[in-house]
């Protein structure tokens, strides 16, 4: 694919620069755009929007949230030696669905390295 410095044409730059921009349209997931209602008068919605390595982007719009909400339990959380026996009890039954999605519903990725 040309680069805008390097691309074969103007015109090759000129389209690639109208893509980054957003002037070709922008497309977003449903679910995005049912969450947000007032977007669909400006993008065009598509059912499930593939990104690299086979995901979606609302697979990465949950990760950062999942990921979000890891740091803040982490860094502003308290430990557990100074939690209360009731309190223990929440969070080991709030970590259990993470458990439960990470052995039975997450798919093994491919190790990189035998991809070669």
């Amino acid at each position: 694919m040309p680069t805008p410095g390097k691309g074969d044409s103007a015109a090759t730059a000129g389209a690639i620069y109208r893509g980054m921009f957003g002037l070709n349209g922008v497309v977003l997931p449903a679910q995005i755009v049912d969450f947000l209602p007032r977007l669909g008068r400006w993008v065009t919605t598509i059912g499930s929007m593939p990104t690299l390595g086979a995901g979606t982007l609302m697979g990465i719009f949950e990760q950062i949230v999942l990921v979000t909400a890891g740091l803040a339990i982490a860094l502003f959380g308290k430990q557990a030696r100074f939690m209360s026996n009731r309190a223990r009890l929440l969070v080991i039954g709030a970590s259990a669905g993470f458990v439960v999605h990470a052995l039975f519903f997450a798919t093994p990725k491919q190790f990189m390295y035998f991809q070669f």
